[in-house]
């Protein structure tokens, strides 16, 4: 009887490396992981292209947020920073998360970019895409253009913000490849390092908008991780950005449904600092570009705020009309 059971002890132990032996890959890499909450994601080493992790890559879900990447980048590409931009009483009206922008004011597409990035302002990406292209529909249009030149080609987009709409999704994938392009650029390099910032607008109102980045693992790793966050009910916790080693090595990830964010970037940027990791496939990454833009100090402060929802806005105070 004892034979019996060591007998069929070792079948199950062969039956379920077995299994492992079938798998794709990267479920070698989730094993050593642990359990990844996320329903999609991908880490990629951003020097060579190499797959390091993934899980639906190529899979179409909605990003929330992460959406404002590929809506910086085409501003970045497309407006001088110091143009100011005149808020419309629609861009006022976009739901949170938003920094209670009001109809008639004005601000500099830089100070527009912080809040869209920092914060996550609804309000702010929709009055930056109606001033850059008459209309979020119009904005749309040039987003999935910039998308289709970078390769990510199982994206669409159909407002620069992220809320829910019909046909608006992304793969991990694509917003790995769009922000490694936005990386590029130092200005948005330089934005989403930021911790907390102040905007003033240029007409409108005399006092500044705070803004605070809702990225936790920001100046939190053992490497500095930069990135955007996003969330709404139907898209859970999504997250795309770069953890970037002082000593070389940058990773890519791009995480979509996930119920434990933090835990699982944690997770993943740890595997992929590791040493003993194994690559999967190449991804192709868009050619570096060359750019000249003037730097913008960073303030100072911290925040460990989810993107749910914004605070109410105050009936009077710093976002009042003066």
């Amino acid at each position: 009887m004892r034979s019996r059971g060591l007998r069929s002890a070792v079948w199950s132990v062969v039956a379920v490396l077995a299994a492992g032996w079938g798998a794709a890959p990267h479920s070698w890499a989730a094993t050593s992981l642990g359990r990844i909450t996320a329903r999609a994601g991908i880490l990629i080493d951003r020097d060579t292209g190499a797959v390091i992790w993934q899980r639906n890559p190529d899979l179409p879900l909605p990003p929330a947020s992460t959406t404002k990447v590929l809506t910086a980048l085409v501003a970045l590409r497309t407006a001088p920073l110091d143009r100011p931009v005149r808020v419309s009483a629609r861009a006022s009206q976009a739901q949170p998360s938003k920094v209670y922008l009001q109809p008639g004011w004005r601000l500099r597409v830089r100070d527009l970019l912080y809040a869209i990035l920092l914060s996550s302002a609804n309000d702010a990406a929709e009055a930056l895409a109606e001033a850059l292209a008459g209309s979020s529909g119009r904005f749309a249009q040039r987003m999935n253009e910039a998308a289709m030149e970078l390769g990510a080609r199982n994206s669409f987009f159909v407002n620069p913000h992220g809320l829910p709409a019909e046909g608006h999704v992304a793969t991990a994938r694509d917003l790995a490849v769009i922000f490694d392009a936005a990386l590029r650029h130092p200005v948005f390099r330089e934005v989403v390092s930021t911790k907390a910032a102040r905007i003033q607008p240029v007409w409108g109102a005399r006092r500044a908008i705070p803004l605070r980045n809702h990225n936790r693992l920001l100046g939190r790793y053992r490497v500095p991780v930069v990135g955007k966050t996003g969330w709404t009910m139907a898209a859970k916790k999504c997250f795309v950005g770069a953890a970037l080693p002082p000593s070389g090595g940058d990773l890519l990830v791009a995480l979509l449904g996930s119920t434990d964010l933090w835990g699982d970037l944690r997770k993943l940027l740890d595997y992929g600092l590791a040493k003993d990791r194994t690559p999967e496939s190449p991804v192709q990454m868009a050619q570096a570009e060359e750019f000249s833009m003037p730097e913008r100090a960073a303030a100072a402060g911290d925040s460990e705020e989810e993107e749910s929802a914004a605070p109410a806005p105050p009936a009077s105070g710093p976002f009042a009309v003066q």
